[in-house]
Order: C-alpha cells, then sequence, then structure tokens
C-alpha cells in the first residue's frame, strides 16, 4: 500500500477483526490476532499518526520560528544601521563642536589683543592732550616731528 490509510479505513479493519466471532469459532491464533493483535497494532497506528501530526505541527513551529528569527535578524541590522548613523551624526557634531570652541577661542584671543591696543591707544590719546595742553606745539623738533607723519 502506497498511501496511508484514511481514518475510516482504519476503522473498517477494526469493525472486520470484532466481527469475525460471528463466523463461528476462531482457531487459538485467530482470536489472538482479532482480540489482541489487531486492536495493538490499530491502536500504534492511530498513535502513530498523532505523532506524525504533532511532528508536523512542530515543523510548522520551527518554519515560523526561523522566521521570526530571521525578521528579528534584519530589525537587529536595522538597528545597528540606524545607530551607526547616529554615532556618526554624534561624531561629526562633537567634531564641529571642538572646531567651534577653537574659533571661539580664538576669537576671544583676538578681542583681547584689540582690547589692549584700544587701551593702548586711549592711553596715547590722553598723553598726546596732555602734552598739546601744555603747550609741546611750542617745543623745538615740533614741526619735524609733524613731518615724519605726512605721508
Amino acid at each position: 500500500m502506497n498511501t496511508p490509510l484514511t481514518d475510516q479505513q482504519i476503522n473498517e479493519i477494526e469493525e472486520r477483526a470484532t466481527r469475525l466471532y460471528e463466523f463461528g469459532a476462531l482457531p487459538d491464533d485467530a482470536e489472538i490476532l482479532t482480540g489482541t493483535d489487531v486492536p495493538a497494532l490499530l491502536a500504534e497506528v492511530r498513535r502513530l499518526r498523532a505523532e506524525l501530526a504533532d511532528q508536523a505541527d512542530a515543523d510548522t513551529v520551527a518554519a515560523r520560528a526561523t522566521q521570526v528569527i530571521s525578521n528579528m535578524g534584519a530589525g537587529v541590522r536595522t538597528a545597528n544601521a540606524e545607530r551607526n548613523r547616529y554615532r556618526n551624526a554624534w561624531n561629526n557634531a562633537r567634531a564641529r563642536a571642538v572646531d567651534a570652541r577653537a574659533d571661539a577661542v580664538f576669537v576671544e584671543q583676538e578681542r583681547d589683543k584689540a582690547r589692549a591696543h584700544v587701551a593702548e591707544l586711549e592711553s596715547d590719546a590722553a598723553l598726546l592732550s596732555a602734552l598739546q595742553a601744555a603747550g609741546v606745539d611750542n617745543w623745538e623738533g615740533y614741526d619735524d616731528a609733524l613731518e615724519r607723519l605726512a605721508p
């Protein structure tokens, strides 16, 4: 037989085995066959069919688990790519912040230099005002100094 027995065929075999007594007395071997062996074999066939069905269910569960794991792997790869994208953006922002801080330090240094220069110019202007107020324009060499300043 190439195809598995159906439930109906198994039930028919069991029914025929139980009705053998209707044909009269059976030899001892036939009684063992119909009373013990056939029911035991049919029970084993039913047990194996249930086990096969459980195995098919297990295969289905395994196939579904494989699909879920595959999807989870894809999700992990997507999450890793997203993490790397954020990590790169953070590193770029950090580098820009370091550059901006260096620029700010440079600007602060230049500002401090400019303030010192302005203070020096204000001091020179105050000195010049004091000298002019004291009549420096009447001093010897004043005209020579003005000529040196002219372009």
